[in-house]
């Protein structure tokens, strides 16, 4: 397979992580304001400013975008600084492309983590609390947030992908003495994968959930029954390397890739920044 197919799919990951969902994340801010206390922003109109998402948070993201896919590029053409980066010259350029969006992706991360962070703080200590009235209780199942259809299919996959790796562990098939730590890391991220799941179904509701409505619990469920689909996948892919001697990490990377590129789409298809100007002229 062509390199320039795992830059693209790089590529796209950093528009999805670091253009289309900073804009879409920031466009909550004055509404997630408005939510702890719409009296004290309409008291306080330079807060705006403060959640405004032009401000240097989404500059530093988008610049940061611009940033990975140059470092992805240069290493995809090979102009890299050998006498710093000896060891690309020793593995294959889909691996090197691997390792760089990997490293890219963690201090963007960090970055990220860091800027909404400092916004959270500021927050929590400059806008303060107003009465909240008690949300009914009402019974939450996944009947109502997921379809019948896409449930069944998390189900059987995963349902045979466990007697997949039985059959192959109890059979013998396997060839590497990792099998069963194997088996016992992906079924736990599953199981904890599911419980996170069941949490998101039974959770109270918080301030997203009234800025944009049932939407955006069906997704969070939604996304959690995918992310059991994804971890199918990765055994699936674990499983022919212990058992065949298969080495599919370059597949497994670019679907976990993909996965978040999708995910990502999902989430900014519902509406953010209409729900800012929607509060505020209220």
């Amino acid at each position: 397979m062509n390199e320039w197919i795992d830059f693209f799919v790089y590529a796209a990951q950093a528009v999805a992580l670091w253009v289309l969902f900073p804009r879409w994340a920031t466009s909550f801010a004055l509404p997630w304001m408005m939510d702890r206390n719409a009296a004290w922003v309409a008291a306080n109109p330079r807060a705006i400013d403060r959640a405004s998402p032009g401000g240097w948070f989404i500059q530093a993201c988008y610049a940061w975008a611009i940033i990975s896919i140059l470092v992805l590029l240069v290493f995809r053409l090979g102009l890299q600084p050998v006498n710093l980066f000896p060891r690309t010259l020793q593995v294959p350029v889909w691996a090197v492309l691997m390792s760089v969006n990997n490293a890219m992706l963690a201090l963007g991360m960090i970055g990220y983590a860091s800027g909404a962070g400092v916004f959270l703080r500021w927050m929590t200590r400059t806008v303060p609390m107003s009465e909240r009235r008690q949300a009914t209780l009402q019974p939450r199942t996944a009947d109502g947030l997921v379809p019948a259809w896409f449930r069944t299919l998390v189900l059987v996959a995963v349902g045979a992908h466990l007697l997949a790796w039985l059959l192959a562990g109890f059979a013998g098939y396997y060839q590497k003495p990792q099998f069963w730590g194997a088996f016992a890391a992906i079924h736990a991220v599953a199981i904890i994968v599911y419980f996170v799941g069941r949490a998101s179904v039974l959770r109270r509701p918080g301030q997203m959930d009234r800025i944009l409505g049932a939407s955006y619990r069906r997704t969070e469920v939604c996304l959690t029954y995918a992310m059991q689909l994804l971890l199918v996948s990765y055994g699936a892919i674990a499983l022919c390397k212990l058992v065949l001697d298969i080495d599919a990490r370059r597949f497994s990377q670019l679907g976990t890739t993909l996965f978040v590129v999708i995910a990502v789409l999902y989430f900014t298809r519902m509406p953010g920044r209409q729900h800012g100007s929607t509060m505020l002229r209220a």
